[in-house]
């Protein structure tokens, strides 16, 4: 079970609607309150034979969040136009990376530890060509 790899015995899970199977995770540590720095956002590629991460340039990424967004009504264009316009802030002011992972949960803990080591290296360099952390509003 996906929960108990993630989260084993210290997280809740609650039903989201009696419509569908799916849960909603409510982790058991507590969360910090407030806002706080966005270092950076992986886009998952399902499928690969061993973990990589490689980082998106603007509009590579920018076409990955249009199509892990959600459209609950795509004839609204207005809506349609400010989602787009919030996407491109954060494809331009957000580090995204292509995380390729295989299938199942066998090579979690190999993900885990690439996301750290990515994120590690991506405060380094930061540290050394300027920050590129965004707090998006």
């Amino acid at each position: 079970d996906v929960l108990d790899a993630i989260a084993p015995g210290d997280a809740r899970a609650l039903p989201l609607s009696p419509a569908t199977t799916k849960v909603r995770f409510l982790p058991g540590a507590a969360l910090p309150e407030g806002p706080l720095p966005l270092a950076g956002i992986y886009c998952l590629a399902r499928g690969a034979k061993e973990v990589s991460i490689d980082a998106l340039a603007p509009a590579e990424g920018l076409m990955a969040l249009v199509e892990s967004a959600f459209r609950l009504d795509v004839e609204d264009a207005a809506m349609l136009e400010r989602q787009l316009r919030f996407l491109r802030h954060v494809a331009t002011s957000v580090p995204l990376r292509r995380l390729r992972v295989p299938e199942g949960l066998s090579l979690l803990g190999a993900v885990t530890d690439a996301v750290l080591q990515d994120l590690g290296e991506s405060a380094a360099s930061a540290k050394r060509h300027g920050s590129r952390k965004a707090r998006l509003s």
